[in-house]
């Protein structure tokens, strides 16, 4: 089985690594610096005592790869996702099964919740509806990481929390939804349970997708618009409360559009207390990156303005990501 990551930046370049190792044939789409890097000498994880280097195919465009891929993990933030769509398309055309491995609400899904007349952030997160013409749904299957990586430099990806690697899949396709064992899914979940990850089949992938964005939601902005580490934000009792705060409000805006979730939020944050992640919203704003607002932010808002859920703590996050992204296009556009 031929196997494309069409992403290998952090949570792509773990995969394809281990992958790889598990004795898979993987090629990966990537660019820059880090792709220059990889055909240069290879894709190395670094997890716990353990570094691990593989040689392995690395192109611009999966048309590029000597041999067409049965299964591509989409790993790319969801901004970059209407750029390559026509490529998505002409994958599934060829009979490739896609699996999209990213955060936030995906297209597919935003389209199905309710948002206030007039909004804009469907326009953002699928500009002309090009993603929902072109990519078959029936090719397709959504995934929920929860592993954390950093690419540390150009070619080298570091597996922040070792001890966690588990990705839960789970059909789009309506007709396939509820269907717990379906065969392609287990297929793919096999290939990942081969390659050291803890992996399981989603009869309800929305409810999946929804509740890691439950955390999220109350780690990575606030660390973003602190530029502090999740350990430090765990750890100070202000930013605990807050948190805690934002979980259960997002929680309450799920309820609102018939997700039912329950969760010990105190225990879940102080989790964190002494993991020193960086989530990727903070390193966009550093690096001055365009970041993932619309599905992994705003869009709860809006929700939650929608169908009247209390989020005040939502409302302000949303409010300030976006007046910080605001700031850094300005300060772009002076320089």
């Amino acid at each position: 089985m031929n196997i494309c990551v069409y992403g290998a930046g952090a949570i792509g370049g773990s995969l394809a690594v281990r992958l790889s190792m598990s004795g898979c044939k993987v090629g990966v789409v990537a660019r820059g610096e880090h792709a220059d890097a990889i055909r240069r000498t290879g894709l190395t994880l670094v997890s716990g005592e353990q570094r691990c280097t593989v040689r392995l195919p690395c192109v611009a465009r999966p048309d590029e790869l000597p041999e067409s891929p049965d299964i591509v993990f989409v790993t790319v933030k969801q901004t970059q996702l209407p750029a390559i769509a026509g490529q998505l398309a002409r994958l599934t055309e060829s009979g490739a099964r896609l699996i999209l491995m990213m955060n936030g609400i995906p297209w597919w899904f935003a389209r199905e919740l309710p948002l206030p007349p007039g909004s804009e952030l469907l326009r953002h997160i699928d500009p002309g509806e090009r993603l929902d013409a072109c990519i078959d749904r029936r090719q397709l299957s959504a995934a929920v990481v929860r592993s954390s990586n950093e690419v540390v430099e150009p070619g080298v990806v570091l597996a922040t929390t070792p001890e966690r690697n588990r990705i839960i899949i789970g059909a789009v396709e309506s007709d396939t939804v509820g269907v717990l064992h379906d065969r392609s899914t287990e297929d793919v979940c096999r290939l990942l349970r081969a390659s050291g990850y803890a992996a399981e089949q989603s009869g309800d992938i929305r409810r999946e997708i929804w509740k890691k964005m439950v955390l999220w939601m109350a780690v990575s902005p606030l660390s973003a618009l602190t530029g502090m580490p999740v350990d430090r934000l765990a750890s100070d009792p202000w930013s605990f409360d807050l948190m805690c705060f934002i979980m259960k409000e997002m929680i309450a805006i799920g309820q609102g559009v018939g997700i039912e979730l329950s969760a010990d939020v105190e225990e879940t944050i102080g989790f964190y207390r002494d993991k020193p992640a960086r989530p990727s919203l903070l390193k966009d704003f550093e690096v001055g990156r365009k970041p993932e607002l619309a599905s992994c932010v705003l869009i709860f808002d809006e929700v939650a303005q929608a169908t009247g859920a209390p989020a005040p703590n939502v409302h302000l996050l949303a409010g300030l990501c976006r007046l910080k992204r605001n700031a850094l296009e300005d300060q772009e556009k002076g320089s």
